[in-house]
């Protein structure tokens, strides 16, 4: 029962209900990393590995397969239960570009893994933002509801097929320098 916790509260989180003095009972490391096209940003990829705790309740709820991942039917059953639900709340993730923000409305891509003995979900949020030669793109991954810690990696991946010279970094506050997300500067380069 100990190790049903977690989930119970990342239900809950999902679900919007936030008992007095909310606090993490799951933690997550968050990598993300960014793709630009012709026409700008087009979409935004995260990979979440779960603390041991979470993994472990995860690990013996779903079925391996011979090689010692999920197996197929596990995966889509986790994106169902873990994923597909956070679609209210951008999948917990905020992005800006220049200002104003971008919703985010839809996921792809879903796949979970065991790395050691912690669980990993990768996926891809595509976004539509409007068109800009340049600007800046800011990141967020985190929980309005307090039951997640999310910690976004420094290491951002770039992809950059179109006319765009991207930098991203992580993005700290200037007072505590704590990580407040991810920051990419773009811009199109003449041609």
């Amino acid at each position: 029962m100990r190790l049903l916790v977690p989930a119970i509260f990342l239900c809950l989180s999902v679900a919007g209900v936030a008992p007095a003095g909310a606090h993490p009972h799951v933690f997550v490391d968050a990598a993300v990393g960014v793709s630009f096209g012709q026409d700008g940003l087009e979409a935004v990829h995260l990979a979440w590995t779960f603390d041991e705790q979470f993994s472990a309740s995860i690990l013996l709820q779903f079925h391996r397969d011979g090689s010692g991942g999920f197996s197929p039917a596990a995966v889509k059953e986790l994106e169902r239960r873990h994923v597909t639900g956070l679609e209210p709340l951008g999948y917990m993730v905020t992005v800006e570009i220049n200002g104003a923000a971008v919703p985010v409305t839809g996921m792809r891509d879903f796949r979970a893994s065991i790395v050691g003995d912690r669980v990993v979900f990768t996926f891809t949020l595509p976004v539509s933002p409007p068109a800009s030669a340049e600007g800046v793109v800011r990141i967020n991954v985190e929980d309005p509801g307090f039951f997640v810690a999310f910690t976004v990696s420094d290491a951002v991946q770039v992809e950059a097929a179109g006319p765009y010279e991207v930098e991203c970094r992580l993005a700290r506050d200037a007072a505590s320098q704590r990580p407040e997300g991810v920051r990419c500067d773009y811009r199109r380069q003449v041609q």
